[in-house]
């Protein structure tokens, strides 16, 4: 028993190193955090407030507003915080709370996206070192993160679209580093790994149209063109499900156009 037991231990030890650079991330956003001092320094405001309004007016069942990129997830996942964070927290109507204190509902946003970044880049980790089995090279591939100078860190620090991006490409890299060990040769596998891929690769064109190149790896990837038939399909279906809030919503499309 005390030998099965060291046996398993040894078996998950490896994962640790993983934890390093996302531990590492948080640390760093949390000085640069702290470094932009109280007038929320290198960070555009007015962005910041258009992404809540425009979650505001989701919420309220409400014309979105200024479709920027067009940004959808990051509006959706604003709106979705927003409704939360007053549930727990907020008293009286929600417009009226959101209007009277922006900077507390978007810093809840600007802090989940920190952590859910955090969350991402272990997770690319974890599946690249499935396909890859080098530390060193898992380690570099997590440590893109750092690349970016102070100001883009902060700016990936509150729930842009580019954030969003950052996120979402994680994800992707990772599952098609996983896909290096052979795994897509199994039908199963490759169908998983179709669906993940076309979900992420359709939030991040509803995100930001220079997203469209993310979408070519699991294109190359996939051993099939059989495979690569069905990928594209599924891209069409899951963009178009993606930006139906604009094509079906009159307000929405004159405003995006």
């Amino acid at each position: 028993m005390f030998h099965r037991i060291i046996t398993r231990l040894r078996g998950s030890t490896p994962e640790y190193f993983l934890l390093l650079a996302p531990l590492a991330y948080l640390a760093w956003e949390a000085v640069l955090y702290a470094a932009r001092g109280p007038n929320w320094i290198m960070v555009p405001q007015d962005l910041s407030y258009n992404y809540l309004l425009n979650g505001l007016n989701v919420l309220n069942d409400d014309p979105i507003g200024s479709l920027i990129h067009p940004a959808l997830t990051t509006i959706g996942y604003i709106a979705a915080v927003t409704w939360v964070t007053h549930l727990l927290f907020g008293a009286g109507p929600l417009d009226a709370a959101v209007i009277g204190d922006p900077e507390f509902y978007f810093s809840i946003a600007a802090h989940s996206v920190t952590l859910l970044t955090a969350l991402c880049l272990f997770l690319m980790g974890r599946w690249a070192y499935q396909g890859l089995r080098s530390r060193l090279l898992v380690l570099l591939v997590q440590s893109f993160i750092f690349l970016p100078p102070p100001v883009s860190m902060v700016m990936n620090s509150y729930a842009s679209p580019e954030s969003m991006l950052v996120m979402l490409a994680m994800l992707q890299i990772g599952l098609t580093l996983r896909a290096l060990d052979g795994r897509l040769e199994d039908a199963a596998a490759r169908r998983a790994y179709l669906i993940a891929t076309v979900i992420i690769g359709s939030a991040a064109v509803a995100t930001k149209f220079i997203a469209l190149p993310l979408l070519l790896a699991p294109f190359l990837v996939v051993p099939t063109w059989r495979s690569r038939v069905i990928y594209c399909l599924g891209l069409v279906v899951g963009i178009g499900v993606s930006l139906s809030p604009i094509a079906l919503v009159h307000a929405h499309r004159v405003q995006f156009i």
